[in-house]
């Protein structure tokens, strides 16, 4: 890994972040709100934990965390609506189908989205799919509906278009000059999991298991990226 400044790749940073998260169901529809506090840059820590796993995994140790992002608050408010559609059912497995629209407004990013989503499964709450790796999927809910004394189960597949507005991670800083690149307006994002509920514990667990395809984002980015991604939840 190079210590040079990589001109035609996205700048370094590190993100931590809390998010205070609301949702509102009625018949068919579920409305997800979230307002994001956080911080970009080296108060992140984003150096110190690639440099921590590298380490550990016996990997070369990172280069290029000089020209990180500066310091700088990250604010984001998300808004979703999603509407669930049942297609077809059988005794044991039932399908629907997710169609969502959603806005994120912040110095971190803004932008607008609109997706869909294919789910089969024995139990289909009317709750979206689990939280994913932001920004991207519009999933928010850190868990779903577990039936007690059940084990339920879900298939899903998803497509999600966004127009992008602003990207920290690809403008760079809002206030400060940094490095940056050419973003990319329109952008799409595929996945696709598997959901997990045991109800049969004094505490259930949820378990949620997802694999994404991310659309270049940036002008001359060399590869798409995809990644996967794992939650487990106690209820209590």
């Amino acid at each position: 890994m190079s210590s040079d400044l990589q001109a035609n790749d996205r700048p370094h940073a590190g993100w931590i972040y809390g998010e205070l998260s609301t949702t509102i169901n009625k018949p068919g529809v579920e409305d997800g709100i979230a307002i994001n506090f956080g911080i970009v840059g080296p108060a992140a820590l984003g150096e110190e934990i690639q440099k921590l796993n590298h380490s550990i995994t016996g990997d070369p140790k990172p280069q290029g965390w000089k020209f990180q992002l500066k310091n700088e608050p990250a604010i984001l408010i998300r808004y979703r609506r999603s509407w669930f559609t049942p297609l077809f059912e059988t005794v044991n497995v039932k399908t629907d189908l997710i169609t969502r629209t959603g806005i994120n407004l912040g110095n971190f990013i803004t932008d607008a989205s609109a997706g869909f989503a294919l789910r089969v499964g024995n139990f289909l709450p009317e709750h979206e799919l689990p939280l994913r790796i932001q920004p991207g999927m519009s999933g928010n809910k850190a868990m779903t509906a577990i039936r007690k004394d059940k084990f339920d189960w879900i298939l899903f597949a998803e497509l999600q278009g966004r127009g992008v507005v602003h990207n920290i991670f690809l403008d760079g800083n809002t206030f400060t000059n940094s490095h940056s690149v050419t973003k990319r307006n329109f952008v799409w994002d595929a996945s696709s999991g598997l959901v997990l509920g045991f109800g049969h514990f004094k505490y259930p667990v949820f378990l949620s298991f997802s694999f994404v395809w991310r659309d270049h984002e940036f002008v001359n980015q060399q590869d798409r990226n995809s990644f996967g991604s794992a939650s487990i939840c106690i209820q209590y």
